[in-house]
């Protein structure tokens, strides 16, 4: 895990290198709109980041999902096509560019909420759940042949109001392969001890049993991910990724009982209306 921090570590400080630029940077300040729509189905394996969250029944391990991409005049919604997750949609605005790089405004989600029946998994019924951590953010991109980096700091909204902050980064190159187009990615993302803790810390009042109070502090996660698309049709392709989650000690002590790693695993198709 240390020699896979180091690699990301020092993708952070190697902004200067080979990036591609993709095909929908280009239309982000366009006077005309465009859009596209995909449906995407097929098998998934899951981790949760909660212990005692599982996957159980045979829905579980579908995944269907849509995603809309829409540019206009610098605003767009912008499915992440190098990532094996097509879940992930940003909402932004394209401040300012330039031919191999960009400097957007975007709305992300940087935490998973943890609902009711999350914690009634996790014996932890009696505590709040905790919402999404909608984050408003500002994101430089950097592009050069077949590769492209990100960076990402956020203020990020929580529990009526109150704020923390998040910075992420993320390298992505593609390898094309005859028919294959390869990404592999890896990217770590630092949480501020005020967002932690509203996500798994415990507070003094609602200690209990096994839920002794835990303010874990600062936190991060580091992500690698190999993703790879093979098109089958005019409109479909063949879509199959893996994604590895290494989360900080700090993270992993929580008594709500949080994974040190975890597991996304995909194979379904796609289809472009």
């Amino acid at each position: 895990m240390m020699k896979l921090f180091g690699v990301v570590a020092g993708l952070l400080l190697c902004s200067f290198a080979a990036y591609g630029q993709d095909n929908e940077e280009k239309t982000k300040d366009s006077d005309v709109w465009h859009w596209e729509v995909q449906m995407h189905v097929g098998g998934v394996y899951y981790e949760n980041p909660l212990k005692h969250v599982e996957q159980e029944e045979f829905i579980d391990y579908i995944e269907l999902i849509f995603s809309f991409d829409l540019y206009y005049k610098g605003f767009f919604i912008q499915s992440n096509r190098r990532r094996s997750n097509p879940a992930e949609i940003d909402f932004g605005y394209q401040i300012t560019s330039g031919d191999d790089w960009a400097l957007d405004v975007i709305l992300k989600n940087y935490f998973e909420d943890i609902s009711q029946s999350d914690l009634d998994d996790s014996n932890a019924s009696h505590l709040s759940t905790r919402d999404n951590a909608l984050g408003t953010a500002l994101r430089y991109s950097k592009y050069f042949d077949n590769a492209q980096y990100t960076v990402e700091a956020a203020t990020v909204n929580f529990d009526e109001g109150a704020n923390g902050w998040a910075v992420e980064s993320f390298y992505s190159h593609l390898i094309p392969y005859r028919n294959w187009d390869i990404y592999l990615g890896a990217g770590v993302t630092f949480f501020s001890a005020n967002t932690v803790n509203y996500y798994v810390g415990i507070e003094e009042r609602d200690a209990i049993g096994h839920l002794f109070a835990y303010r874990p502090g600062a936190a991060y996660e580091i992500e690698a991910e190999a993703h790879a698309v093979y098109p089958l049709a005019e409109d479909w392709t063949l879509r199959l990724g893996i994604t590895k989650s290494y989360l900080s000690d700090n993270l992993n002590d929580s008594p709500i009982g949080i994974r040190a790693n975890t597991t996304y695993m995909k194979l379904g198709v796609s289809y472009v209306f």
